[in-house]
């Protein structure tokens, strides 16, 4: 695999080393983008504010688009991030089973239910290979809606506070990046489709961190690193955070009931 791979006939070649090059910066960004929510998440011991949908969608995506991606000549980038990605979003899903509000037998039911509807997914992956591309409209349809359910949740409190600054940032990157490759390289039209929808709900998330954390900030924005916003929890976690997080509610008059 070269530097010139997938290219438009239609462009010049310097458009499709320009893909290739926007490509590749997607592959690394993708591999360190939720990498600071990981972390967010650890070191408040708290999901407060990210949505669970939102991680579900992500997680059984990434799944489908495995089986997809590596049965088609694609860029090797695309191979990487393919391969990776549902890795680290199955431990985001573990976070929110360990952190996340819910009794256990809720956790427990929830669980199960998406282990088998996982495993019948996979199954049809694996026993019938040639519903692959079928199947890969399901990955495009969870993609292009995952952030709207992030985006319901940030409107709902007035806040991005359970988002990590620096994996909003980091997804603007690769979303760019996710953007140029995708319009000017030869790509199977799912993947268009893809890029498009799940750029734009981005772009809106991102059109929201600058609103609530520079718009109208709160008197108190010493509780995270991620800057001021708005702290009301919409599940409950345990440990440290969730009492730093409670106290700053309290000073600022905005507890949940």
């Amino acid at each position: 695999m070269g530097a010139l791979e997938n290219c438009d006939s239609q462009l010049p070649e310097w458009c499709c080393a320009a893909g290739n090059a926007a490509g590749y910066v997607s592959s690394v960004v993708w591999l360190v983008v939720l990498l600071p929510q990981l972390w967010k998440n650890w070191r408040r011991h708290s999901v407060h504010g990210l949505s669970l949908p939102w991680a579900l969608a992500n997680f059984s995506a990434s799944l489908l688009n495995m089986f997809y991606v590596w049965r088609l000549d694609l860029p090797l980038f695309t191979l990487i991030s393919a391969l990776y990605m549902p890795v680290i979003e199955f431990a985001i899903l573990l976070q929110f089973m360990h952190y996340g509000a819910g009794s256990a037998a809720f956790k427990a039911a929830l669980s199960c239910t998406c282990v088998v509807l996982w495993s019948a997914l996979v199954g049809v992956e694996v026993f019938v290979p040639s519903a692959t591309s079928a199947m890969q409209w399901i990955p495009v349809a969870l993609w292009s809606i995952e952030t709207l359910f992030q985006v319901y949740v940030n409107e709902r409190l007035r806040s991005t506070y359970g988002q990590s600054s620096a994996a909003l940032l980091i997804t603007m990157i690769g979303k760019c990046s996710d953007a140029i490759s995708g319009f000017v390289l030869v790509v199977p039209v799912q993947t268009y489709l893809l890029t498009f929808f799940s750029s734009s709900t981005a772009f809106i998330n991102g059109l929201q961190f600058v609103a609530y954390r520079f718009g109208s900030p709160p008197p108190d924005s010493s509780l995270d690193d991620a800057g001021p916003a708005l702290v009301v929890p919409v599940s409950s976690g345990h440990g440290h955070g969730d009492s730093e997080e409670r106290r700053g509610e309290e000073r600022r008059g905005v507890v949940a009931p």
